[in-house]
């Protein structure tokens, strides 16, 4: 079950979000019991089967809001009624500003984490601690907060997906099987299907999770990749999962073949995925790129696999590549356009060909498709 302390740091996230939507221009009206409705539709949201938070709860979370990250609640009076928001959309506790001691303490914290910095795992930390000391003024200058993040573009991603992060990352690292209500390809049709993540994975196009899923008609196992925009509710009580002698032998085996599967494709999407598939050895892959895309590739390699050995032709240069030429590596290649070609083997070369022609098609009639 979640621990009371993530439930709580969830409902100041989402009072947060409500008393901000409730300070813009035509915003919603927080009534007391409006809002603690509200609060206990978002939980289930997240959590499933939870019990309703109390009105004194409630009142609690207000006072701690305004305590804890320095913002004020409003409490307007209208026909008798009083109900709660900040002063403007501005305000929010992800704006809060931090005291002088726990600005001495986050830079001291952040300074002892720079001997991480040469290490290859930890290759994503230096843009992160520029967000986080540029938004909470740990630069020296006046630039801080919105006006920083303003200046600094990062990778968008969905709040659906930041809803989710933590929960799978807390179930990844306990061996925690999860109940997941989603929508498989962002469509219409909701299912229910309970897994075992094992794996986890930020693309360019989304977050993934990537583990074992549980078919309780066909008692079987199935490997599967789940894209955290498609899930719209977590439970990790009321969760059909068997129980099985072997299991941490194959979680081992599942965590390496994930790793694997993640080394031979240049990126990944979601739903079922089958033995074959898992199983696709990687392919020699020898492509063509103009030399100004190609002196990109050689600061920056286009994949892990590829051979630094190269070969001029054509005013460009041919790299050598090895990995699964699935959809993601059409899609990537057809990206670069006359400045990228695939020339062997033949077979890739010819879905490249059906691929471009497909797409040149589509422009021919004057009006849509």
């Amino acid at each position: 079950m979640a621990s009371p302390e993530r439930h709580t740091h969830w409902r100041y996230i989402i009072l947060d979000d409500c008393l901000n939507a409730a300070a813009q221009q035509d915003g919603p009206r927080w009534f007391k019991a409006d809002l603690l409705k509200e609060l206990n539709r978002q939980m289930r949201e997240i959590h499933g089967q939870i019990k309703p938070m109390a009105m004194r709860t409630l009142e609690k979370d207000l006072v701690d809001l305004e305590v804890h990250f320095g913002v004020q609640v409003m409490r307007s009076r209208e026909k008798g009624r009083v109900h709660f928001h900040y002063s403007s959309d501005s305000v929010s506790i992800q704006q809060a500003q931090l005291h002088a001691s726990e600005r001495r303490q986050l830079k001291g914290i952040l300074d002892s984490l720079n001997r991480f910095r040469s290490l290859p795992d930890w290759n994503w930390w230096t843009w992160s601690e520029i967000m986080i000391r540029g938004q909470l003024g740990l630069f020296p200058g006046p630039v801080r907060g919105k006006e920083a993040l303003s200046r600094l573009s990062a990778l968008e991603m969905a709040r659906d997906a930041q809803r989710w992060m933590m929960p799978m990352a807390e179930a990844l690292h306990a061996q925690r099987p999860l109940r997941l209500t989603h929508a498989p390809g962002l469509g219409e049709k909701s299912e229910r299907t309970s897994m075992l993540p094992e794996c986890m994975a930020v693309q360019t196009h989304g977050v993934f999770v990537m583990g074992r899923g549980w078919d309780p008609e066909a008692q079987d196992w199935f490997h599967w990749i789940v894209d955290l925009n498609e899930i719209t509710g977590l439970d990790d009580v009321a969760v059909d999962w068997p129980e099985s002698d072997a299991e941490a032998e194959s979680l081992q085996t599942s965590a390496r073949m994930w790793r694997q599967y993640l080394a031979n494709r240049m990126g990944i999407r979601s739903g079922v995925v089958d033995l074959k598939d898992l199983d696709a050895e990687p392919e020699v892959i020898r492509v063509w790129a103009a030399e100004s895309l190609a002196m990109r590739f050689l600061k920056s390699p286009m994949h892990g696999s590829q051979d630094m050995r190269v070969e001029e032709a054509a005013s460009g240069v041919i790299f050598s590549l090895q990995l699964v030429a699935d959809a993601s590596f059409v899609q990537f290649a057809l990206q670069w356009g006359r400045d990228f070609q695939v020339l062997e083997p033949a077979d890739l070369r010819m879905v490249m060909r059906e691929e471009t022609k497909a797409i040149s098609d589509q422009y021919t009639p004057m009006f849509g498709p």
